[in-house]
């Protein structure tokens, strides 16, 4: 019996033995598929960097007329989609400025209604509709009053501010 099982223990060993070495084999062949895709994927990073440098502008000396051809036109197109959604977002702010602008203008029709309905006489703005010209050239005009005599240091007996 126990010849038998010693056979058994043998035979699992092979058995597993051969599974490892079949997985050692397509462990190799993952590796070399991953080593390839590394290799692959810092060529394309390489591209990727070379193509921002030109760009930039950096590293066109040693382009040919085509290159700088293709490069014009790449920053040409970037450039019209970058113009285009520009264009998009200044149309969508205008288009809520109008919207805000009509909302506060029916706010003040509100609230000149509302004004109009509860004052039993004229609003001084009624009463006078020049009056707030004559505000503004009241604080526009300058004042006669006011003293523009400038000192530095203390004051000395002659030069008390007038009170």
């Amino acid at each position: 019996m126990k010849c038998f099982r010693l056979t058994d223990t043998i035979e699992r060993y092979m058995k597993r033995s051969k599974q490892v070495g079949a997985n050692n084999s397509s462990s190799d062949n993952i590796l070399q598929h991953m080593t390839r895709t590394a290799s692959d994927m810092e060529k394309k990073i390489e591209l990727l960097e070379a193509s921002k440098r030109r760009l930039l502008g950096e590293g066109l000396e040693l382009c040919s007329i085509e290159e700088l051809q293709q490069v014009e036109n790449q920053v040409e197109k970037s450039l019209s989609r970058i113009r285009a959604r520009k264009n998009q977002l200044l149309k969508e702010k205008i288009d809520l400025l109008k919207a805000e602008e009509k909302r506060l203008l029916e706010d003040n029709r509100k609230l000149r209604e509302k004004l109009e309905g509860t004052g039993s006489g004229p609003t001084p703005l009624q009463a006078s509709p020049n009056r707030l010209q004559e505000v503004l050239l009241l604080y526009a005009s300058p004042m006669d009053d006011v003293e523009t005599d400038l000192f530095i240091g203390l004051p000395q007996e002659g030069r008390l501010p007038r009170s």
